[in-house]
């Protein structure tokens, strides 16, 4: 019975989340939107148009949930239905991170080390935010340059990221997926810098554990879904 409950609410609140003409759109992009839903609240919508809509939501929520209850601050509170999370607003900075255990091909195409080799230790870019850009790589000096961050706040973002890629290796490989990188964004969040934005398999690659080769994200997918289950 309370799974019939749990799954009727799930329902109810996907077809309310449907009438969004009556919420205030904040931002819109090509793969979220985010909508007001109170004090210090948001409300995360992935669209129908995209490919794995439903599964992106749920796999981002779930990890999520996972680095919450390792103790990493960010920003989700809970899923609330198909397509929606609800989340702590946040003030966003102007870079991210993105952290390597492996070479990926565009960074092989970059600087010609072979795809495929895994770094001895993990290896961190920083990344201006800027679509139409095509968010480019900066220095530690552009930041300090351009008074992106403060010293501090590098050293505990560089601290956050080591400590998230850590933990979530450990969490796929269980699952037979080895974690080659992934971007992560930082906010301030109660005057604390927190995790924001994204964790799915749109913002990560991974490589098979079994088969030695970066898995198509519809490989990624398909993991998810019996991790899901499991």
């Amino acid at each position: 019975m309370k799974n019939l409950m749990a799954c009727d609410l799930e329902v109810r609140m996907f077809v309310d989340s449907n009438n969004l003409g009556k919420r205030k759109l904040l931002y819109s992009g090509t793969t979220k939107q985010i909508y007001g839903a109170g004090k210090d609240t948001l409300i995360m919508h992935y669209p129908q148009k995209l490919q794995n809509d439903v599964w992106r939501n749920h796999s981002s929520s779930m990890i999520w949930k996972y680095l919450s209850g390792m103790g990493i601050k960010n920003h989700f509170i809970q899923k609330l239905n198909l397509r929606e999370q609800l989340i702590k607003a946040a003030e966003t900075y102007p870079v991210f991170a993105k952290i390597y255990n492996i070479v990926p091909r565009e960074m092989h195409q970059r600087i010609g080390i072979e795809e495929g080799t895994y770094f001895d230790k993990p290896l961190i870019e920083w990344h201006f935010k800027s679509k139409e850009l095509n968010d480019p790589i900066v220095s530690l000096e552009h930041i300090k340059h351009f008074n992106w961050l403060e010293k501090t706040q590098i050293e505990e973002i560089q601290y956050i990221t080591s400590r998230a890629n850590d933990i979530l290796q450990a969490y796929f490989y269980c699952h037979k997926m080895r974690l080659g990188d992934i971007s992560l964004e930082f906010g301030k969040i109660d005057n604390k810098i927190a995790l924001i934005d994204e964790i799915s398999p749109e913002t990560c690659n991974f490589w098979s554990v079994d088969v030695m080769g970066q898995m198509q994200k519809d490989e990624v997918y398909s993991v998810m879904k019996n991790m899901a289950k499991s």
